[in-house]
């Protein structure tokens, strides 16, 4: 976690892991979380995922995440990388878009 991390969730690390968990399966609020990760393991390649959040202030964001493992020469999975983007914006354009076609497909109907 970084500051990056801080200014998309308004919380501290050491916060965070107070509130929601130390690990990624405490953490998320995404349902599948067990299978994504296990799909990452299991392939050694990324993954993503989107979830609803809440900051601190109250706030609700969509966030996509990437799950990167690193993998050793050998082959071994030595550590993971999460890189999580605020897509609260596009979600917003994309829910608009489908209001206006359900609109337009009823008017044609």
């Amino acid at each position: 976690m970084n500051d990056g991390f801080n200014r998309l969730y308004g919380y501290s690390i050491d916060e965070f892991k107070r509130k929601f968990g130390r690990t990624i399966f405490e953490a998320s609020k995404n349902s599948e979380i067990a299978i994504k990760v296990d799909k990452c393991v299991s392939s050694k390649k990324s993954i993503n995922y989107v979830s609803e959040c809440q900051t601190r202030s109250g706030e609700f964001k969509w966030i996509q995440t990437t799950f990167t493992p690193i993998v050793s020469p050998t082959g071994i999975i030595e550590r993971f990388i999460a890189i999580e983007t605020d897509i609260t914006k596009l979600k917003e354009t994309e829910e608009a878009l489908n209001q206006k076609n359900e609109y337009m497909m009823a008017l044609t109907n």
